[in-house]
Parts: C-alpha cells; structure tokens; sequence
C-alpha cells in the first residue's frame, strides 16, 4: 500500500474529505533530549538529513503539474462551517527555481495569485498566494541541517504498510524566519522522510505561514517525491498593511503534484 492511500479518500470537487485537523494531537510526548547523544541516534539523524537534502537537489530536475483547490469558510455556532469562496489554481512548477506557471487566465477572481512577486497586493484583503503551499513540498527548501534543528525521538509507527519512526523536530536556540517545527516520519529502510506535519515559524510582516500535512509517495525504488500537502487554517489572525484590525482566515485546502 502506498503511504497516501491512508489519506481517508481525499478527493477534490464537491468538498473536502479531511485529515485530522492540526489542532489535535493524540501522540505521546517526545523522550527528553539527553546530555549526549547516541551513536545509533547520530547515526540515524546524519542519515535522515543526508536523504532529505539528496531529495532536494533531486527535486530541481523536476516540474511536475500541480493542482491546488482551497475553501475559505466561516464558523457558525448554530449551523456549523459554512463555506465562503472557493480558490483554484492549475499549472506547472519548476522545483529549479521555484517559479509557478499558471495555466489558468489570471483574470478570474477564483485563481490564486502565483507567487509573491507577481501580483500587486490589496491592502485591506487577504490573498492566497501559492508560494506557501508548494515550499511544504520540503522540510526546509534552504537547506537541512544539524545547525538549525533539533531531533527528538516519540516513538514508530506504520503509515500503511510503511514502518516509520517519529520525530519532534524543533529549531534550533534561534530560529530563523520560515523554519519547519512539527513531526517528521522516516521510514526505517533509508531513512526518508515520507511525512511531515507543522508549520513554518516568524513569518515576514504581513505575511502568514499555514499549518500543513505533507505526503511522499515511492513512485520509482527508493525515490520519494511529494504528492499531496493538506493544509488547514481555523482562527488565524492576519494583520494586512494600512488596516488597524486584524481580520481572521477560515479555509482547508489541498495541493496535489
């Protein structure tokens, strides 16, 4: 069984069929750092870093298409969710230089803007922008390294038939802006990372980084690749410039490569 298939029969059109939302965690709590670290546990986070970043050098011979489908809603206590807008975007990335082309007329309001530095902004609305949503295709799109996280043992479990061991991965004493924090499950054949779940630290002002859930499948031996990221939003708070309030964003989305 590939690893995505225990996504619960995700699909994209008449709604969402979504994972656990972010906000829960039934896990245990990860074992205590300890004073030195084994050798077996040196061993297996120089491996873990080393696939992850192989992947990442991988990755720039790649432009896959990718799908992103997003629906903003608001809470209602009497009725539940109730659905606002719906956003799409369809097009082609090139994991080389992380550039989006759109194969969809930007001109139409359900289109998500392409990246950061290709539409002007509203000032007083918040934009979805894809750029967030592809960069959770990687742990760290800069770069993994000891220098800049810490890894915590919490204990392996199977993702389908995959045998996993999980991780806490938390940034190091300073953490710099866009830093992963969250679970990471390796599988324990070569040590690649096929899951990970959290969200990016200290964001940019007036920029917002989102709670995600990122999927690999082994679609050639020993080659993972991303194939879906679930991402989630209940009561994020975002300060857009010129306006004195914050305004509050509701949405669930799904990205698929």
């Amino acid at each position: 069984m590939r690893v995505t298939e225990v996504a619960l029969g995700l699909w994209l059109g008449g709604g969402l069929t979504l994972l656990p939302a972010q906000g829960r965690d039934d896990s245990k709590a990860p074992t205590e750092p300890r004073e030195k670290e084994p050798e077996a546990m040196r061993v297996m986070v120089d491996r873990i870093l080393a696939r992850e970043n192989e992947l990442s050098r991988t990755l720039k011979n790649y432009s896959p298409r990718i799908e992103t489908y997003l629906q903003s809603y608001e809470s209602n206590k009497e009725t539940g969710d109730e659905p606002t807008n719906d956003y799409y975007f369809f097009g082609r990335l090139d994991f080389g230089t992380m550039q989006l082309q759109s194969f969809l007329s930007q001109s139409g309001s359900g289109v998500f803007p392409p990246s950061f530095g290709g539409t002007q902004k509203k000032a007083f609305t918040f934009q979805h922008e894809m750029d967030g949503f592809v960069q959770a295709a990687l742990v760290d799109y800069r770069g993994f390294s000891r220098e800049h996280y810490q890894f915590q043992y919490v204990r392996s479990e199977f993702l389908g038939e995959v045998r996993c061991f999980v991780f806490e991965l938390l940034p190091a004493e300073k953490a710099e802006s866009g830093q992963f924090k969250g679970r990471i499950w390796v599988e324990d054949h070569d040590y690649t990372i096929v899951r990970f779940k959290g969200v990016r630290l200290d964001p940019p002002r007036f920029h917002v980084y989102y709670h995600f859930d990122s999927w690999r499948q082994e679609l050639q031996p020993k080659l993972w690749l991303p194939t879906y990221i679930y991402a989630e939003e209940s009561d994020l708070h975002v300060r857009m410039m010129l306006s004195p309030k914050s305004t509050v964003i509701r949405f669930r989305s799904q990205t698929r490569f």
